[in-house]
């Protein structure tokens, strides 16, 4: 069970910075970052297109038929951060207003009747309480 955690959150952290690092967040914030994190990475690892690049063979500690147990890439330094691709920042620098209209745009399209999945709730949130963050 415990190299199976430590798999689980070492390829989440090499993939999701926020985590190799204490979060500076209130507590119910960084719930919701944890609970977005923990969606992400189940729904890379049940695509076959993404799981392959999200989990490169030997990125995961794995145990030999002799039970010797050989240490994931992972664990690595120096090791790339992200099977994710960077974008190159195109435009002005001075976007904020804008970023921040997109993304409550893209907020409320997701929460509403037109955008919203019948699944998406339960499988986000782990059947918790829907508490949406306002980016506002």
């Amino acid at each position: 069970v415990r190299r199976t955690v430590e798999n689980a959150f070492g390829i989440a952290a090499r993939v999701f910075r926020v985590l190799r690092k204490p979060i500076m967040l209130k507590p119910n914030n960084a719930d919701r970052v944890i609970f977005a994190i923990t969606c992400l990475h189940n729904y890379l690892l049940t695509k076959k297109n993404t799981r392959s690049l999200y989990t490169p063979f030997g990125s995961l500690d794995h145990e030999t038929s002799d039970s010797q147990i050989l240490p994931g890439t992972w664990r690595e330094e120096g090791m790339p951060t992200s099977s994710l691709l960077s974008l190159n920042r195109n435009g002005p620098k001075n976007f904020n207003a804008t970023a921040k209209y997109v993304r409550k745009e893209f907020m409320n399209y997701f929460v509403s009747v037109d955008g919203e999945l019948p699944w998406q709730y339960n499988r986000c949130l782990l059947n918790q309480e829907m508490i949406p963050l306002s980016l506002a």
